[in-house]
């Protein structure tokens, strides 16, 4: 049954497809192509023209993929977080139809750097040890921050770490206990110098600043936002102006906050609880003054921020049903950057107002959304 407190925006599911593989992990969106990844050890890509939605290429990647998909600033390049504990980066031309496998992190120079270097080795259990730059569990989350001294990759992982990767030599630079239980979310904002945000099992969201001293790169843990006690943060997202931080908890609420201002004092200007799905809230997406949330009830909702830093709101528009299984993750794009998507809608002379939504779900089902926002 729908909210009733949500205003009724007219949505289409504009194309369906699926993997046949199990559960859909991640997605990302580069032009008409689609790039999923799932639990079976590959990543799909897909390709939207007219009315047809096509698996294009299907590659095996050598261990279940975990994290989200991630593509860099060149276009050229995804980074993939793996059950093993790697992460791999992959190339593709510019039709995105194929893909290579260029390095696995950390690389295997990385390692033998470190092997002979005093205190290179971590204790991870009882009687195991690993070198630092390793993650000891699976990759659960990826995030990708440009700015201008430097390309970074955040990785965090079930090993309650997150590590932190400098893109133009793939060396690890920093490894950060970030928390008591799993990490299931990072995210990044280049206001300060550079904020990081991390969720865990443990039902808090930590911020960091990143301080760069030459090459050297250290986060400092500057607040804790959720107290434990709330559920597990499972998914955590930015808006585009990268000014409000979202938290989305298995208690099916999502909590915001507005770092805009005054980062290093966000405790103060912690947002009103949303009240989201009906039970956990899976995964984020933002676009513009819109944030869409897909959780274990397979519904989508799209809510729009409204109001300034005082009297910040968020309006819920639309409850998206179609899913017959809980919605794993989501991302969100224009109509304009997603034109091939939506071609053969009826709306199409009202597209520039609507919002393009793809979703992935626990059955391994794909979908691609129009939502007018109107």
């Amino acid at each position: 049954m729908k909210d009733q407190s949500c205003i009724r925006s007219q949505y289409e599911c504009v194309a369906s497809a699926g993997t046949g593989k199990g559960c859909i992990s991640s997605l990302a969106v580069k032009g008409s192509l689609l790039f999923a990844t799932s639990h079976s050890a590959s990543i799909f890509i897909f390709e939207k023209v007219a009315d047809v939605f096509s698996r294009v290429a299907e590659i095996e990647c050598g261990a279940p993929v975990k994290a989200v998909v991630s593509v860099d600033s060149t276009g050229t390049r995804l980074f993939t977080g793996h059950h093993d504990g790697k992460i791999r980066v992959w190339t593709h031309p510019c039709d995105g139809r194929r893909l290579k496998l260029a390095t696995t992190l950390p690389t295997l120079k990385d390692c033998i750097r470190n092997l002979m270097k005093p205190g290179s080795f971590v204790q991870i259990r009882r009687h195991r040890k690993r070198l630092w730059m390793t993650h000891a569990d699976a990759v659960s989350c990826l995030a990708f921050s440009c700015s201008e001294d430097a390309e970074l990759l955040y990785s965090g992982s079930w090993d309650k770490t997150v590590k932190v990767w400098r893109l133009s030599d793939f060396r690890c630079i920093e490894s950060i206990p970030a928390h008591h239980d799993a990490v299931n979310a990072v995210a990044c904002a280049r206001i300060n110098g550079g904020l990081l945000f991390t969720g865990s099992a443990d039902g808090t969201v930590r911020m960091w600043i990143r301080r760069t001293t030459g090459r050297n790169t250290k986060h400092d843990h500057v607040a804790t936002l959720v107290k434990s006690g709330s559920g597990a943060v499972n998914c955590l997202g930015m808006s585009g102006d990268e000014s409000i931080l979202y938290c989305g908890t298995s208690d099916g609420r999502i909590y915001y906050w507005n770092i805009d201002y005054n980062p290093v004092e966000i405790m103060r200007s912690e947002g009103v609880l949303v009240s989201a799905q009906k039970s956990s809230v899976f995964c984020l997406a933002t676009l513009k003054q819109f944030v869409c949330s897909g959780g274990a009830d397979g519904t989508i909702r799209v809510w729009r921020r409204e109001g300034g830093d005082v009297d910040l709101q968020h309006r819920c528009m639309a409850v998206i049903e179609g899913h017959r299984s809980p919605v794993k993750c989501i991302t969100a794009a224009s109509p304009a950057s997603s034109a091939p998507s939506i071609t053969s809608l009826h709306y199409s002379n009202h597209h520039d107002s609507g919002l393009v939504i793809y979703s992935g779900n626990a059955d391994g089902t794909l979908k691609i959304w129009w939502v007018n926002v109107n």
